[in-house]
């Protein structure tokens, strides 16, 4: 078995379900105007695939352990590919709401599987850097899928960006069907009753604990400015939609940078060391951004470009302390909760977003500051919960 392939394919198909994800929120002002959607519509577009994705990992981490990963994954991707398809070719709220209900359903089954696989196969040693080229799917995501979708929607409109997705779906799980290695069959079926137990351990034991609530505070700092970042920079910056792409662009580009290094550090310094120094200096452009007015392009790029980099590199340092926690019979379960803790933060504190701003007649947000506000909160909980919830030795502080 080829691991370095294996990374790749792992980090390939991290991409494709987090382009489709990452793709819908830049397309705000599109989909506002095509629909007539206010931000907390749009909000809650984004919240119930988050939200479904959340169920669906805990409903998936207690039959997890009857299921092939391989098998499982590849049947994800599948049906993830068609809700991608039919996302460009909604034609009502209605129908958005229920094809991105479902695109969730079956992202929450295929991300747990991909931690839960890499988990299985790299060494600890080497889990900080291999997890930092996986997650790396987010930035490229950005320099690739976002401003080509963007580019799509620019000249075809936003049917062709999601059909391009859906496309690409299938080019991937052909190529997973025979890179990925099949798991070995389990010598004997595990009954319910233990499996019930081995999820409630996983609920209850204190380490696990403090995994599932850095991830959850740690994504919903995250999405309580994401969601709404395009809007604020169409409606309020002036920023024109066509020239949206070249900030996730340059911020891709910068983050695939920045999330190795930061991977690196993990490894080398401490994946607990490096989570406070990235969540204070996240703070500096967020804050920056969510109180700017009308700005150049130049300038919406540059802070733009600092807060993906920073905010996506919390993820790093945060996942690599998670991975470390659950012992080898709990990671499937595990990553399925810690999926959906990650999903609960990001639906919770991205409909949040769209509840706590407000717009005037002309769609200029007229008090996106409580944005930035907000996060500065979430992130000194983050620094807060770090610093006593990993006070005692464990698997967690590292």
């Amino acid at each position: 078995m080829n691991i370095s392939l294996v990374i790749f394919i792992l980090t390939a198909i991290n991409f494709a379900f987090q382009v489709d994800f990452v793709v819908f929120m830049p397309l705000g002002p599109t989909l506002m105007e095509r629909f007539s959607l206010s931000a907390t519509e749009f909000s809650m577009l984004v919240s119930v695939y988050t939200f479904a994705a959340g169920f669906t990992s805990i409903f998936f981490s207690l039959i997890s352990t009857f299921f092939d990963k391989k098998k499982m994954l590849l049947s994800a991707l599948f049906f993830l590919g068609v809700c991608s398809f039919l996302t460009g070719f909604a034609e009502s709220f209605n129908q958005l709401f229920l094809v991105r209900f479902l695109a969730g359903v079956f992202s929450g089954v295929l991300n747990p599987l991909i931690f839960a696989i890499a988990s299985d196969i790299i060494p600890e040693s080497k889990r900080g850097k291999a997890l930092g080229w996986i997650m790396s799917g987010f930035s490229l995501a950005s320099v690739l899928g976002i401003p080509f979708g963007l580019f799509l929607s620019d000249q075809f409109g936003h049917r062709f960006t999601f059909l391009a997705i859906s496309i690409y779906f299938l080019i991937i799980l052909v190529a997973s069907i025979f890179i990925l290695p099949k798991e070995e069959k389990q010598k004997q079926k595990i009954a319910k009753n233990v499996l019930l137990k081995n999820f409630r351990r996983c609920l209850n034991f204190s380490d696990y604990l403090k995994g599932y609530f850095l991830i959850f505070f740690v994504s919903g700092a995250i999405f309580i400015v994401v969601p709404l970042l395009s809007p604020f920079a169409v409606n309020n910056m002036q920023v024109d939609v066509t020239d949206l792409k070249l900030m996730y662009l340059c911020g891709g580009i910068l983050t695939v940078f920045t999330s190795r290094v930061i991977g690196v550090l993990c490894d080398k310094v401490g994946a607990k060391k490096v989570l406070y120094v990235v969540s204070v200096l996240s703070i500096f452009p967020v804050i920056i951004f969510c109180q700017a007015g009308i700005t150049s392009v130049i300038t919406f790029i540059i802070l733009g470009s600092l807060m993906m980099a920073a905010m996506s590199g919390m993820m790093v340092p945060s996942m690599t302390i998670s991975t470390m926690i659950p012992e080898l019979g709990d990671r499937t379960t595990f990553n399925g909760i810690l999926n959906s803790m990650r999903s609960f933060g990001s639906a919770i504190f991205a409909f949040l977003g769209g509840l706590i701003v407000s717009m005037d007649v002309n769609k200029t947000f007229i008090d996106f500051y409580k944005i930035g506000y907000t996060y500065i909160g979430i992130i000194l909980l983050v620094i807060l919960f770090n610093t006593l919830i990993f006070l005692r030795k464990s698997k967690c502080a590292v």
